[in-house]
This record gives C-alpha cells, structure tokens and sequence, in this order.
C-alpha cells in the first residue's frame, strides 16, 4: 500500500466514525418529523432523513475516490495542523477527559438538567412569516391587512381518501358540501379545492362539446 493509499485510509478512519454519528443524529432530528400529524410534514422528514444518511455514504466512497487522483497536498494546505493553540487545546481536552471525569460527568448532568428545565418551559407557538425577512414583500402586505383587516390567517382543511381522490364521487360531495358550508362564514374567503378544478374542467369539456355538436349540425 503506497502512502496516499495509507493516508486516505488514516483519514476515512478518523473522519468516517465522526462524520456517520453527525450525519446520523441530524437524520435522527429529521425523523421527529415522523411523529407530527401533518402528512406532509411526515413524508418531508422521511425523505431529508434518507438523503442525510445516503449522502454519508455516497460522500465516504466518492471523496477518497476523488483524492487518490489529485497530487499531495502543497504546505500552505497543511499549515493548519501547525497551530500550538490547537494543540495546547486538545491536550487540555485530554486531561479534563482522564483525570476529572467525576467533574465533567457532574457538569454534564447538570447542564443536561437545567435543558430539561427549559424544554418544560416551553410553549407551542408559531408564525407563518417567522422565516421571512422583516422586509420581504409578503411581511408587508401582511402587515397592510393588519392594519386595514386586523389580519389574514390560512385555513386548511385535509380530506383523506383511500382511492384517487378525483375517482371518489362520494369525497367530492363532501368536499363540496364543506365548501358551501363555509361560504356561510363572514370571516372567511372563498374556498379553493379540487373540486373547483373537477368543475372547471367539466365546463371545458360541455362546451367543446355544445361547440363541436354545433358544428357538425
């Protein structure tokens, strides 16, 4: 085995265990998503979960692939591992690690309780533009409705169908008798769903057809 070869085997062995435990706590964080009720929250969290994993081990394979073509690294790549401060860092890490392990298992834990203390502090709460930019368009035509309609909030409903949606007649129904239902409601909008596009759709197809039969006639 030549020295590249021992040198990315030395790195992919030092790198790799830390790189999978961080690869795989960040899916692990993903994955709570799984256990929201919101489907596609669901369905997002499987899928990064899965990318964050696959993306480990496309990474483990094809980087050293990539680095046993490319020459020895020049020194100024290397002048990195040269600084005392690191050094001096680590080996201070190293002796809170073997000799004061009573100390850091007691800051730990404690540390670990007042997290648990904070988390129970918590509440549920959320905006819809927290993400946003202060002065994004969208957080300033909400902030107009504000001020001339105290504000506007989505609301949504979810229909569940065990066939395609727009096989199931009976669904429609319902979802049409919902939306006239809340027609009702002063506070809110006009309702869009897949039943406006079924009948928008059938409206095309009766007047190529009233079209087509006038023509022929």
């Amino acid at each position: 085995m030549g020295i590249r070869q021992r040198a990315l085997s030395r790195a992919i062995g030092k790198v790799g265990n830390a790189t999978l435990l961080t690869n795989a706590t960040t899916a692990m964080g993903f994955g709570t998503f799984v256990f929201t009720k919101a489907d596609m929250m669901k369905e997002f969290g499987i899928i990064a979960a899965i990318n964050i994993l696959a993306m480990f081990f496309l990474s483990i394979l094809i980087v050293p692939i990539i680095y046993s073509y490319l020459g020895a690294p020049k020194a100024k790549h290397v002048k990195h591992l040269d600084k005392k401060w690191l050094y001096v860092v680590v080996d201070r890490l190293v002796i809170w690690t073997t000799k004061y392990r009573t100390l850091v298992y007691t800051i730990t834990f404690a540390i670990i309780a007042v997290g648990i203390y904070g988390m129970s502090l918590m509440r549920l709460s959320g905006n819809i533009v927290d993400d946003l930019p202060k002065h994004d368009v969208v957080v300033q035509d909400l902030k107009f409705y504000e001020e001339q309609l105290n504000g506007v909030m989505p609301f949504e409903i979810v229909f569940k169908s065990q066939d395609t949606i727009y096989k199931d007649l009976n669904l429609l129904k319902k979802i049409d008798s919902v939306q006239k239902t809340l027609l009702t409601e002063d506070k809110l909008s006009k309702s869009i769903s897949i039943v406006d596009a079924v009948k928008y759709l059938n409206q095309v197809y009766k007047r190529r057809k009233r079209k087509a039969l006038s023509i022929g006639s």
